[in-house]
């Protein structure tokens, strides 16, 4: 019987930002969107995680395909999110989410 060893959320977060950098991510993207999808596999949701269908290796195909530009900026306009490519919903998802919450935390007179 083969025996099972567990990877920690920490090395899974490495892992994946190493890979996304690699892809032209800037590191503190990348490590946000590798700690969000690390997140999912801890959660027991790893089809959005790092190995799941729709997290880590979907990212990487759409960015192969240029479908999606790692190095694209956000920005908030009118409170929406734009993004300079099509993107992958979850990773537009995320980064809104973040951009949102630094917001409202700078408002709120908030470390961020």
């Amino acid at each position: 019987m083969t025996e099972k060893k567990r990877i920690s959320e920490e090395a899974l977060v490495r892992f994946a930002t190493k890979i996304i950098m690699a892809l032209g991510a800037p590191e503190e993207r990348a490590r946000v969107t590798a700690e969000i999808l690390a997140a999912a596999d801890m959660r027991g949701i790893s089809s959005h995680g790092v190995a799941g269908g729709t997290g880590l290796r979907e990212l990487v195909e759409r960015i192969q395909k240029d479908a999606i530009d790692p190095a694209a900026a956000p920005s908030i306009k009118r409170n929406e999110l734009n993004l300079t490519r099509a993107s992958h919903p979850a990773l537009a998802m995320m980064v809104s989410s973040m951009v949102n919450m630094v917001q409202k935390g700078r408002q709120e007179g908030r470390h961020v």
